[in-house]
């Protein structure tokens, strides 16, 4: 992205209205002074920097904003430093629904949720964390207890009942 020419393609003038229209702070009072970038727990761990991010939405490039891996751990802390009371974290919530209505549900999440409702787990646990478990003589995983089916029986009404089977596109697979 900080190599890129940017021929203002790329540009859309709605990205700001969308992104209040769904929830976020308005990006344009934004000072780029950085304070989010320096207090985010994840700043460390990405390229892509809160304050360089929030810059990509004032400057309308959405397109830009959804083709790299960005990263948000929701901690609000960016609020908390910001001397221009923008919330970037809400911003990203705003954005991830735009995407969504926009996109669909990103791949991922879609097979998380599956592994969940199979599961009870989004990263099933291996036999050899199972023995690893065992051997510590710690308690079984609780997806190996009685009345686990039960509560997963549970939680796909849930998902059934309130659409979320539908808008995830999980209702064939079960």
């Amino acid at each position: 992205m900080e190599d890129s020419v940017l021929t203002g393609q790329e540009h859309d003038p709605d990205f700001v209205s969308q992104i209040i229209r769904y929830g976020g702070h308005d990006v344009q009072t934004c000072l780029q002074c950085g304070n989010c970038t320096g207090v985010c727990p994840v700043s460390l761990k990405t390229p892509y920097k809160t304050r360089n991010l929030i810059k990509l939405c004032q400057y309308g490039y959405k397109k830009i904003f959804f083709s790299i891996p960005w990263i948000c751990a929701g901690c609000h802390r960016c609020y908390e430093h910001c001397p221009a009371d923008i919330d970037p974290a809400e911003v990203f919530v705003a954005i991830r629904h735009i995407q969504v209505r926009e996109r669909g549900v990103p791949r991922w999440i879609r097979d998380n949720v599956g592994l969940i409702l199979r599961n009870g787990f989004g990263a099933v646990p291996s036999d050899d964390i199972r023995r690893y478990r065992e051997r510590q003589g710690l308690e079984p995983l609780p997806n190996t207890l009685p009345g686990y089916r039960t509560a997963l029986e549970e939680l796909a009404t849930i998902f059934r009942r309130t659409g979320f089977d539908r808008i995830l596109g999980l209702e064939e697979k079960k």
